[in-house]
Order: C-alpha cells, then sequence, then structure tokens
C-alpha cells in the first residue's frame, strides 16, 4: 500500500491567515476538496467563514530535500 501523500492547505478564516497539513490517499487535494476537511476541522464556523483556500503538495514526506552542491571552482 501508497504511504498516503500530505499537502499544505492555506486559508482565512475571518481575514485570519491559518494553514494546516492534510494526509490523503489521493495523489492530488483540490481547494474545494480542503474546504471539505476545513469544514470539519473548524466545525463552529459559519459557511463562508473559510476563503481563500490554497493547496500545495509536500514532496517526500519525512525525507528532507538535498541540499545543493556547493559552487566550488579550482
Amino acid at each position: 500500500m501508497a504511504s498516503p501523500h500530505k499537502f499544505l492547505v492555506s486559508y482565512t478564516i475571518k481575514d485570519q491567515a491559518h494553514s494546516t497539513e492534510v494526509l490523503s490517499e489521493a495523489e492530488s487535494l483540490t481547494p474545494d476538496q480542503a474546504l471539505f476537511h476545513l469544514q470539519g476541522l473548524h466545525g463552529d464556523c459559519l459557511p463562508g467563514d473559510i476563503t481563500v483556500v490554497e493547496v500545495k503538495p509536500i514532496s517526500h514526506p519525512g525525507k528532507p530535500e538535498p541540499l545543493a552542491e556547493p559552487n566550488v571552482q579550482l
């Protein structure tokens, strides 16, 4: 079984910026799917309180990004 995919979801609630990480079995996550998750997370919010939902994949969960090679001149 494949490991879950991790996404960074950024959003606003009443003009306050928030973000959270979301795990999904799917390879992609749409803003509408993220909004559904956020509505469950913030059950006390009214419809329309959560706006500006942006989703960015987080590549290789738990695996650090490779470091750039130093620019060495001989």
